[in-house]
């Protein structure tokens, strides 16, 4: 199967943005955290070294501790890229268990070959639908939804449409 990592990563990077130290939320540069990323890496980080962060820095880390983690190299063309999005926003725990819920597989939070094989015998169309009806249940019954949930529910149409696109691009 066609690994959509690269398009998807480029699509995650126009959500997140640059660097932001606001008073009420975690310093962030590129959607990574400073305490995600001292944890990828294994020790304290300044906020001058998460300023300088490049794309190329964290590109490894989405793809290990998300694509990865979530198998969307075994996903259908387009929910891949969408259970990326959802394990980057929402936590790879949260992605894998909704996904799970909707093809029916145990939900432990953890994809392997039931959850892999439940995917592949949907219909990839039907199955990011549901994924995506599942997500937007899912935010906005965060808490902070009444702070992000504008930002969000945008962000989470447009990834849906990307990854409709994706899908009629790639067979």
């Amino acid at each position: 199967m066609k690994s959509t990592f690269g398009i998807s990563l480029q699509v995650l990077f126009e959500r997140e943005g640059n660097f932001s130290n606001l008073p009420h939320d975690e310093v962030t540069n590129h959607g990574v955290t400073l305490p995600t990323w001292q944890e990828y890496v294994g020790h304290p980080v300044s906020i001058e070294e998460m300023r300088e962060l490049s794309v190329e820095d964290v590109a490894p880390l989405y793809r290990t501790q998300f694509w990865d983690r979530c198998s969307c190299d075994n996903m259908p063309i387009g929910v891949d890229a969408y259970l990326f999005d959802f394990a980057v926003n929402s936590g790879v725990h949260a992605a894998c268990t909704v996904l799970q819920k909707i093809v029916g597989v145990m939900s432990d939070g953890t994809i392997g070959r039931l959850t892999i094989a439940a995917c592949a015998s949907m219909n990839r169309t039907t199955l990011l639908e549901q994924l995506h009806q599942a997500r937007w249940q899912f935010i906005e019954k965060v808490p902070n939804f009444a702070l992000y949930g504008k930002g969000w529910l945008n962000r989470i149409t447009i990834v849906h449409r990307f990854c409709i696109h994706l899908q009629n691009a790639i067979t």
